[in-house]
């Protein structure tokens, strides 16, 4: 099962019919919000699933809402259960599917070595209901986000804004575009292997980059790590993706934390206005890896 990490990790809702199978509840991440999820997604459909075996969906595409599938096509979905595999299993939030129901689902096309279609999400990959418009509003006026970018390691990589947060918060989506199963991990310390994404920010009008500023003096910040960070990591299979969220990217308010998740800075604006963003992002895959956005386009 594809995990969605940043501050928060996958979430859930449970209801039966167009939105079946989850085992229990968990909080909203920003994919809940559909402006997000619409521009993350290569394809938007309608299917009616046919078999759910061993871990694989096969459905029927019965309308075609954004992307390049054609009605009355068959795809296959990975990572879906039955829902008693999930309900025996205990699987918290993993999706799962009943041959005969209809879905509106949000998928990535296949990457890397990957043969099978992906949900965005285990939760938010599949609609609570079958109404297409809300998504399609959204992929017509997208949020601000970038393209993706692929690195030459093969990961697939885009910056958006997250339009559920009151601050001003950004999320990086990664993908695994490479020929086998890698290790997604978050880190703390030691520094030379802290997990985190620096941001290149610059105001589109002076074309002057705001300089990064630390959060907390560094003494304070990296002292409490040292003795308290964590680690945790999760595989990640070719074709499947994470989300990392950057909080409060703009401030450093006392009480919200260290920004650990952005190497312990913090970027102040000097002048309101449009900005261009992009993330460089490293030690995620391994000590020394790195990856990297496009730059979008926001105000700050």
């Amino acid at each position: 099962m594809h995990a969605w990490l940043g501050l928060a990790i996958a979430l859930t809702l449970h209801l039966t019919g167009t939105y079946e199978a989850h085992a229990c509840e968990r909080p909203r991440t920003p994919l809940s919000a559909k402006e997000l999820a619409a521009i993350v997604a290569d394809e938007i459909a309608t299917v009616e699933v046919k078999a759910v075996k061993g871990g694989v969906a096969t459905v029927v595409v019965t309308e075609a809402h954004a992307g390049g599938l054609a009605k009355n096509a068959t795809i296959k979905i990975a990572d879906i259960l039955t829902i008693d595999e999930a309900a025996a299993g205990g699987f918290c939030g993993h999706a799962s599917m009943t041959p005969g129901e209809k879905h509106l689902v949000l998928m990535w096309r296949p990457l890397g070595t990957a043969r099978d279609y992906r949900l965005i999400d285990d939760v938010f990959g599949v609609a609570r209901d079958l109404d297409p418009k809300p998504y399609k509003d959204a992929r017509a006026k997208p949020l601000p986000h970038s393209a993706w970018k692929t690195s030459p390691s093969g990961t697939r990589a885009m910056i958006a804004k997250d339009p559920s947060a009151k601050t001003v918060d950004v999320v990086v989506v990664v993908r695994n575009g490479g020929t086998q199963a890698v290790d997604f991990t978050r880190k703390y310390f030691p520094l030379a292997e802290h997990t985190y994404c620096s941001l290149q920010i610059t105001n589109a009008t002076t074309k002057k980059p705001i300089a990064a500023k630390d959060a907390v003096p560094a003494a304070a910040g990296y002292g409490y790590f040292e003795k308290h960070g964590n680690a945790f990591t999760s595989k990640l299979e070719p074709g499947a993706g994470v989300m990392i969220t950057l909080t409060r990217i703009t401030t450093a308010q006392t009480g919200w934390g260290y920004k650990e998740d952005l190497g312990f800075k913090h970027y102040p604006v000097e002048k309101p206005g449009a900005h261009t963003i992009a993330a460089d992002c490293v030690n995620f895959f391994g000590p020394k890896s790195s990856f990297s956005t496009d730059a979008m386009t926001m105000t700050l």
